[in-house]
């Protein structure tokens, strides 16, 4: 069975309701799928600016509900080498995508992202767009 690790921007497609996100979330197993402790920090970060809203109460129910895996020292390795891989190219995307594409590395699990464009050219990363 394929694992996933959830990019923020699938998540906060779930998190608005978008049906396509929530019917493929719903095949899975809840097992089978997880986000990044960066993940988790991105979609607080909306909450805290939008209290008290239909997506932050959302958004509050999905971390709830989610199986948020921790930023290990095989996780920031991992992200520092898609950092220096990236930056010898040129082509730096943040460090926040940095962790995210290291956590899936290191876990060995696919990323599921609707920026493709900001994850195509890391080695070794498997990625798919449910969007």
């Amino acid at each position: 069975m394929n694992r996933y690790l959830l990019d923020s921007d699938v998540c906060i497609f779930a998190i608005r309701s978008l049906p396509e996100i929530l019917e493929r979330f719903l095949r899975l197993p809840s097992t089978s799928w997880g986000i990044s402790a960066v993940t988790a920090y991105e979609i607080a970060k909306g909450i805290e600016r939008l209290p008290g809203t239909r997506v932050a109460l959302a958004g509050s129910a999905f971390l709830a509900d989610a199986l948020v895996l921790p930023v290990t020292t095989d996780v920031a390795t991992a992200a520092a080498g898609v950092h220096e891989r990236l930056r010898r190219l040129g082509q730096p995307i943040g460090s926040s995508d940095e962790l995210i594409a290291g956590h899936a590395i290191a876990l060995g699990l696919t990323l599921v992202t609707n920026n493709t464009k900001h994850f195509e050219r890391i080695p070794g990363l498997k990625i798919e767009n449910w969007v």
